[in-house]
């Protein structure tokens, strides 16, 4: 059972970094596909038209999306920091020595390791172009979702295990019990890169929002799997969802939230097992809990709904319950030593037995329903229960047969009052003055008596209380904590009573905002300079003597970037040009007060950085056979300064290989078989350059050639003469340059014009031969019948070249064997030949290659 609403939110949000920003966007309507994404897995290829769909999935200005390029460390990092909401400061220095403070990613990355998500090597070393491995992913999603502690879960062993390094071992065991990383085929390849067409899937099943209906398969330690997957579940909802309750909640039917893979709140709860204990003790008020089994034992205060299914007959109550609703339309036994603020019976079929140890406050009946009638020892229980109220809400006076509602015959039976809302609990600030509460809804009194009120304050040092007529006045003397108590009297003896309690908090006093003491100059300086640093000390200056903290924020990123170390502001240029700068100065206690000042960068001599190598090219192997391969430069090489690359390509071995380029595609064509070292050079235009090599080695092509496939020499009609041949060339072949010569002396077999198609059969048969069940492509007079007493070996030419030899016996029908590519030029070789017995023409027409 399980009824799903989900909302991809943050998952789907955070594809549009990797495939837009890194990606080179380009922008598809919802409805296009990507070229090259046919042959990927359909629920990755639905992930990913999800992200189209929403606008926050592009691919490559070519239409291609590229699923098997491989994601880098600096693309997760952004991912991670999106989906995860973490603050990205706009200008802050890089940890790591190979991200520069430049970076596009160098914000996101600060981030993740910020939060203890993702981090470098201890020469602080962040390998942000390197690619993300699978246990290296599956480490990183349990630091994601708060799992790194997490206990309990069904264990999972991968046949890969010993390839797990050490330092991830623990987190990919967390991953495999939480189910955060696939294994096809039970293996994890710990060490395989992830690839682009993978990340969508991940993200929409791990970090998805959704509220859901689902059955509890099982509870262990932190983690409950709920129809098959696997949640965390920490704080007040483990004491619920826990190993104390593990028994009763087998099969509980559960209507929840979940964020990141934890359970993030609870609405319904249905005990569905009979016989159980459930704990109750930490359930919210918020939280409906409903017991379709039997005879379940309740345990612990429940401040909300508690609800009775139909076909219930018996419930042990040992705790407080504010709201009980009955939906019994039989006999039902309500046990224990609790207490039922409010108890409701649906049905006036109920016949509820109700224990003399429990005490109900406010019982409501049925429409048109005396409380006897659903009550069945009413008479022995009426003292638990303190009013009996209507269905539509008013107080009752109930009869009980053979017992009178008088003390005598004159006197009526005083009835208390009772409280029917209880008040909430107040905080007020000291400077905010007095606070009113009106009682008018607070008391009811069943007999409609004029209430009067008093009210005491536990702790007059901190709350003074007063009464106007139904209006209690909360006057605050000093920050603190106090229990009030209301008293409403009917004036006849009764009385009832109701606490709540007041804090009152500290005046907050005026703050002063930080004030600007000293201007920061302008300046102009050459890009090439570098960073300038400015102490912010002597800046700014607080009244109330305040620690200040600083930010900063350049108006022209393009130009000069900021960033805050201490009190000390260091400007970076980046380009030629003027910023402004505005630096900020906060008090924590919600002043600030800001500045601002010029600068300008002059253009320094452009320094070239030279192309780098961002995915190197495999090698391969292929047959010579296959012809030319082309690969795709696009991705190979990228230019920190985006200069537009041009290619050349060299083959050290041009006997095996030769190479052209063609823009940004590479040709590799195959010349005779060997191995030849490939090196690629792309230039810059501005004397940078990079190279990188790959191997390719190309197999010989197996020789094929035209060749008999299948004779057959009838007997019972000696006409049936036929042969077939077949051409497992990749070309055509001039049946006119056939010639099959035979040595019992007779003429030579000739063709006229036709041709044999690649991968095709040809049919000669003898022109005698009248029955149409052997397929024919060319009738001739062959005339083996005029001899039938010796066989006739037969050898094939094509363009005067010997291509087979074949023994063609009277009487036989016989096969080539199946694989075979070329024929018999030395002598004929019978252990490639069947037998297929006497007058068989079944294979005809039919070879096997």
């Amino acid at each position: 059972m399980r009824s799903s609403s989900l909302k991809w939110g943050m998952a789907v949000f955070a594809l549009n970094m990797v495939f837009g920003s890194v990606a080179y966007s380009a922008t598809f309507e919802p409805t296009s596909l990507f070229s090259d994404i046919s042959q990927i897995p359909q629920d990755k290829t639905e992930a990913i038209r999800e992200a189209v769909r929403l606008g926050l999935l592009s691919g490559y200005p070519n239409g291609e999306f590229h699923p098997l390029a491989q994601l880098t460390r600096q693309e997760l990092a952004v991912i991670l920091a999106k989906a995860l909401h973490l603050q990205i400061k706009s200008s802050v220095s890089s940890s790591f020595k190979d991200v520069d403070s430049i970076n596009w990613a160098s914000g996101y990355i600060e981030a993740v390791k910020g939060a203890d998500l993702m981090s470098g090597d201890k020469t602080n070393i962040f390998r942000p172009n390197d690619p993300v491995s699978r246990e290296e992913l599956a480490t990183i999603f349990v630091r994601a979702i708060g799992g790194t502690e997490a206990l309990g879960g069904q264990v999972s062993q991968v046949a890969d295990q010993s390839q797990i390094s050490v330092w991830a071992s623990g987190s990919v065991d967390t991953a495999l019990r939480l189910g955060l990383i696939d294994t096809p085929d039970g293996r994890l390849n710990p060490k395989g890169a992830l690839l682009r067409e993978d990340i969508a899937l991940f993200l929409v099943e791990i970090f998805k929002q959704e509220q859901q209906t689902a059955k509890i398969d099982r509870v262990d330690g932190d983690i409950v799997t709920i129809d098959g997957v696997p949640y965390l579940v920490a704080g007040k909802l483990k004491q619920i969802i826990g190993d104390t309750n593990r028994e009763a909640l087998v099969g509980a039917v559960l209507k929840f939230n979940s964020l990141n893979r934890n359970l993030d709140g609870i609405q319904e709860l249905e005990i569905v097992q009979s016989g159980v204990v459930i704990n109750a003790s930490s359930i919210s008020a918020n939280t409906s809990l409903r017991i379709s089994g039997d005879n379940v034992t309740l345990r612990g205060n429940v401040p909300g709904e508690l609800i009775v299914k139909e076909g219930v007959s018996s419930l042990n109550i040992e705790g407080r319950v504010e709201r009980i609703i009955l939906n019994t339309v039989a006999q039902f036994s309500l046990k224990g030593t609790g207490s039922l603020q409010n108890m409701q019976i649906v049905s006036a079929g109920a016949k509820v037995t109700l224990d003399p140890s429990l005490a109900v406050e406010n019982l409501q009946l049925p429409a048109n329903t005396q409380v006897s009638q659903v009550i069945q020892n009413y008479q022995a229980v009426q003292k638990s229960i303190t009013h009996v109220l209507s269905a539509d809400g008013i107080i009752q006076t109930p009869s009980v047969p053979g017992s009178s509602n008088q003390s005598d015959g004159n006197s009526p039976v005083n009835h208390a009052p009772y409280v029917r809302n209880t008040i909430d609990t107040v905080t007020v600030g000291f400077a905010d003055g007095t606070h009113t509460v009106s009682l008018a809804s607070t008391f009811s009194d069943p007999d409609n008596d004029a209430l009067t009120y008093t009210a005491a304050s536990a702790n007059t040092d901190a709350v003074t209380v007063s009464i106007n007529g139904a209006d209690l006045t909360i006057t605050p003397v000093h920050a603190g904590t106090a229990i009030i108590t209301v008293t409403a009297n009917d004036g006849k003896g009764g009385s009832k009573q109701t606490t709540f309690t007041v804090t009152v908090e500290a005046a907050t006093p005026v703050n002063r905002e930080p004030i600007v003491v000293n201007t920061i100059s302008s300046f102009t300086a050459s890009v090439e300079n570098g960073s300038r640093t400015v102490s912010l000390a002597s800046t700014f200056s607080d009244p109330d003597n305040d620690a200040l903290t600083y930010t900063a924020a350049s108006a022209n990123t393009g130009i000069a970037t900021v960033s805050i170390n201490g009190a000390d502001l260091t400007i970076t240029p980046v380009h030629a040009g003027t910023a402004i700068i505005t630096v900020t100065a906060n008090d924590g206690k919600g002043g600030s007060k800001q500045t601002t000042f010029t600068v300008t960068f002059e253009a320094a001599t452009p320094v070239n950085r030279e192309p780098i190598v961002v995915n190197t090219i495999s090698s391969f192997t292929a047959s010579v056979e296959n012809g030319s391969r082309t690969v795709s430069l696009t991705s190979t090489f990228s230019d920190p300064d985006n200069d537009a690359l041009i290619y050349t390509a060299a083959s050290a071995n041009t006997d095996a290989a030769t190479v052209s380029i063609n823009g940004a595609d590479l040709t590799i064509t195959p010349v005779h078989a060997g191995t030849a070292i490939i090196t690629v050079t792309a230039n810059d235009g501005k004397g940078g350059s990079k190279q990188t090599t790959f191997t390719v080695t190309f197999e010989a092509a197996v020789p094929k050639g035209l060749f008999f496939s299948e004779l057959v020499w009838g007997q019972s009609d000696s006409n049936l003469q036929a042969i077939e041949l077949y051409n497992p060339t990749g070309h055509d072949i001039d049946t006119s340059k056939i010639r099959i010569e035979r040595s019992n002396g007779g003429e030579p077999i000739t063709l006229e014009n036709g041709k044999i198609s690649s991968g095709g059969l040809f049919m000669i048969v003898e022109s005698s031969y009248s029955e149409t069940d052997v397929p024919v492509d060319y009738n001739t007079m062959m005339n083996f019948y005029y001899d039938d007493t010796q066989p006739v070996t037969l050898s094939l030419y094509y363009e005067n070249k010997l291509m087979d030899i074949v023994v063609f016996c009277p009487y036989q029908s016989v096969s080539r064997v199946s694989g075979t590519v070329i024929g018999s030029t030395t002598a004929y070789e019978s252990a490639q030949w069947v037998s297929e017995g006497v007058d068989y023409i079944g294979g005809l027409g039919k070879y096997t290659p």
